[in-house]
């Protein structure tokens, strides 16, 4: 049974990077920022553990670093990555096919800014 003050305490740090991570200014940065929450409510409302949110999570934190730093193939690596594990995830039953395809449409349409 997960205990309510380690979710607290990872999302606190969730957040903590990403304000770290994302600026405000930029329309990609803005879907990055927005995938990334879209991320953590999938990963709560699925019950994942706390690696596979850290997984999903980080990699959607460093593309926005990539883009942050003109390397929008790297950006793009690092989506096509998010994607793949996505994938695993909705292969393993550990993901809804609805929430996977959620997720997957957004990085899609982030890949289509790069």
């Amino acid at each position: 049974m997960r205990r309510p003050q380690s979710l607290r305490v990872w999302f606190i740090l969730a957040l903590l990077l990403l304000l770290v991570a994302l600026p405000g200014y930029a329309d990609t940065a803005s879907d990055l920022r927005a995938l990334f929450f879209q991320v953590s409510a999938v990963a709560a409302a699925n019950g994942f553990t706390q690696g596979e949110r850290v997984s999903l999570v980080t990699k959607v934190i460093e593309a926005s670093r990539s883009v942050q730093r003109g390397n929008e193939t790297t950006a793009a690596n690092q989506l096509g990555a998010f994607i793949n594990e996505v994938e695993a995830l909705g292969r393993s039953g550990r993901l809804s096919a609805e929430d996977a395809q959620a997720l997957i449409d957004s990085a899609n349409a982030i890949l289509g800014e790069l």
